[in-house]
């Protein structure tokens, strides 16, 4: 199983560096990616956290990693911005995890309406391998389009008679 809930206080504040912020997206100001945001603070914590909104951060607010930085942060050694000598390593895995976290959301939403469909079943384990291992950019680019491909075929199963 993947959590798939965010869990700030298990992370390091991947999404507050990784993407990129836009003004016209619901953040106070512009921020390049791979940049940390100027509110984020030595411990890592956001100095607006307690009301984003109510300083032009809507987007923040609103921002779900998924759980895929905790996660990806489980498979570290030490400290994220401490074993790597290239950050971009790093800020590419998180984008990768939070793309399998995505799908692995999805497809098990769908399999609590068909809990023992065996493509299903077998993509979401596909899922769980793929966030514990850390799957390259191919492979999960595969595996959302087996997840597309198999969400697809449930709108004839679930259409009105």
């Amino acid at each position: 199983m993947i959590e798939t809930r965010a869990d700030c206080s298990r992370c390091h504040a991947l999404c507050c560096v990784v993407p990129p912020f836009d003004a016209v997206q619901g953040f106070a100001e512009d921020k390049p990616a791979h940049q940390a945001c100027r509110h984020l603070q030595a411990d890592f914590r956001c100095s607006l956290h307690e009301d984003l909104p109510g300083h032009g951060y809507p987007g923040c607010a609103a921002y779900d990693c998924l759980g895929a930085g905790p996660q990806l942060l489980r498979r570290l050694p030490g400290p994220p911005w401490s074993v790597q000598a290239d950050p971009r390593a790093l800020f590419d895995a998180f984008l990768l995890q939070r793309r399998v976290h995505a799908q692995y959301a999805l497809v098990d939403l769908a399999l609590q309406r068909l809990p023992d469909d065996a493509e299903g079943v077998a993509l979401k384990a596909r899922l769980v391998q793929a966030a514990e291992a850390g799957a390259s950019a191919i492979e999960v680019g595969l595996l959302e389009a087996a997840s597309r491909r198999w969400l697809r075929s449930l709108s004839s199963r679930w259409a009105a008679p």
